[in-house]
C-alpha cells in the first residue's frame, strides 16, 4: 500500500480508510489507544530470513518496498520494531 502511495496511486487518507476506518465500521470495533509508527521514506528489501511464515519463504522476497513500520505505541508505551 505504501508503494502505491509513493507511486501516486492512493492517498494516505485512503490507506487509513482501507486498513483502519472501514474495518472498525465492518466489525463494530471500538479503536483502542494503539498506533503504528511508519517511516514513509524507509526503503527495505524483503528477505525470507526476516519473515515469520509457516513455509519459510515469501513470493515477495527480493522486492524493495518504500515505507516500513518502525514501531507501535500501545496505551502510550512505545515498542520499536526489530528492523
Amino acid at each position: 500500500m505504501l508503494n502505491a502511495y509513493h507511486n501516486g496511486q492512493v492517498t494516505l487518507e485512503h490507506i487509513v480508510a482501507l486498513m483502519h476506518t472501514n474495518i472498525t465500521k465492518i466489525f463494530s470495533y471500538i479503536p483502542q489507544k494503539t498506533w503504528t509508527i511508519v517511516d514513509l521514506d524507509m526503503k527495505k528489501i524483503i528477505q525470507n530470513n526476516e519473515l515469520s511464515t509457516k513455509c519459510g519463504w515469501s513470493p515477495f522476497a527480493g522486492r524493495e518496498l518504500t515505507g516500513w513500520p518502525i514501531g507501535v505505541s500501545i496505551h502510550n508505551t512505545y515498542y520499536p520494531s526489530h528492523t
